[in-house]
């Protein structure tokens, strides 16, 4: 061993070399994929840049964007933009990208939203009936409809928003086209409130607006509507909950003429999926029935019960049935995104009240949601059911503190994180 003064530096001259220079080997050169889509690329895994959707994006139903879409959507023109989503929506374009005679002229980053429409639908909407009208009925057609034509537009932009949170223009472009979509909608209410010929656009427009308020990118449970000290705040901050009842009174229209309009073929296919759904397996049934028995004890649900006389009822009702499936489907997420829509003014005003027996309810709902695996559902409903089961957690009534043990989440997706 030949040690130099101060031992600052040392070398073992006998050491071998390392096997791999003995033999000659080198190591295998790896070549950086440099062109794979925005979801593999955030997740960090291999992407096969198959187009125009990788096979991941394809299996988990989302959208695949290749390059940068917020390099592209500022840098949009008519002139050299070229269509990311071909389908349905590219249909009502000319080649030039103008709108067919009738319509209107959309402006050059409109166009780049609008060809992102097709991808975004596919992952938005969780029932194929529900896709099925869209593109059917209702995208051949938004041209000449500016509310539903801004609040595809506004839709378009938040997901992308969801996709490229740190971007700015797509959170400026939702914005502005919900606050239009908005505030045509109330205007066409105002003057047509049940008018057949114009219903289903108008109910299309509340849903696309009910979608958007529900998303979230809100990562910390604190923030949520049930912590906040005022009624006034709580109110502000339950606004995507509200929004759902808006659906509920046009739904109502709706039910008064069931064989006019085409969402009716939606409530007819879930009906059918109603009764083709198989039974509940026996494993399932005791835990549900406990579970189901403890809930209308605590609810004081009896046969007697109507949603006018019990303001429980109608949650407890949309819930119940999905208390026994371990995971959720296209119709049971359909199902559970009637429970607003179907609460009453009454249930409402407890859950502003922080009554527990509402937010017991509210929070199984926002469980079962969370088996959804759908971008404008999940990150809402996965934080606000940690916030509710925090503040139930609390509870002194015996009654909830066993329900809340007999439905102990066993979803990887809502494992209950420390508050810290």
């Amino acid at each position: 061993m030949d040690i130099t003064p101060r031992l600052r530096k040392f070398r073992i001259s006998s050491a071998p070399k390392r096997q791999s220079q003995q033999r000659g080997l080198s190591r295998k050169s790896h070549t950086k994929s440099r062109g794979g889509c925005q979801a593999c690329k955030s997740s960090r895994v291999k992407c096969d840049e198959i187009r125009p959707s990788c096979r991941r994006c394809c299996q988990r139903r989302t959208l695949c964007v290749y390059g940068d879409p917020h390099a592209a959507y500022s840098q949009a023109s008519s002139e050299d933009h070229e269509p990311v989503w071909p389908g349905h929506v590219n249909n009502c374009l000319n080649p030039n990208g103008s709108w067919l005679p009738g319509g209107i002229s959309p402006t050059p980053k409109s166009i780049y939203l609008l060809r992102h429409i097709d991808g975004c639908l596919d992952a938005t909407l969780t029932s194929e009936v529900g896709k099925e009208i869209f593109n059917q009925f209702l995208l051949p057609n938004c041209a000449s409809t500016p509310m539903l034509h801004n609040a595809l537009l506004a839709l378009s932009a938040r997901h992308l928003q969801h996709l490229q949170p740190a971007s700015t223009e797509y959170q400026k472009a939702c914005w502005f086209h919900t606050q239009t979509a908005t505030r045509l909608l109330r205007e066409e209410l105002a003057q047509h409130p049940t008018a057949l010929s114009k219903l289903d656009t108008v109910y299309a427009t509340a849903l696309l607006l009910n979608m958007i308020s529900f998303a979230s990118q809100e990562r910390s449970p604190y923030r949520s509507w049930v912590f906040q000290p005022t009624a006034a705040a709580r109110v502000n901050n339950l606004s995507w909950l509200s929004v759902q009842c808006g659906l509920g009174y046009l739904a109502r229209i709706m039910q008064q003429n069931p064989q006019q309009g085409f969402w009716r073929l939606k409530n007819e296919r879930q009906k059918r999926l109603a009764l083709e759904a198989p039974p509940a397996t026996p494993q399932d049934l005791p835990l549900s029935q406990t579970l189901r028995c403890a809930l209308e004890d605590l609810c004081d649900v009896t046969t007697s019960s109507l949603p006018d006389n019990n303001p429980y009822y109608m949650p407890l009702s949309v819930i119940a049935p999905m208390l026994q499936q371990h995971e959720s489907n296209a119709h049971g997420t359909s199902s559970l995104l009637s429970f607003g829509p179907k609460i009453s003014a009454a249930y409402r005003n407890l859950l502003l009240e922080r009554d527990e027996r509402a937010l017991l309810l509210l929070m199984l709902w926002l469980e079962l949601l969370c088996q959804a695996d759908v971008w404008w559902i999940t990150d809402r409903a996965y934080q606000e059911f940690l916030a509710l089961r925090r503040v139930l957690s609390c509870s002194a009534d015996p009654r909830v503190q066993t329900i809340l043990s007999l439905c102990e989440p066993s979803h990887d997706r809502v494992s209950v994180m420390p508050f810290t």
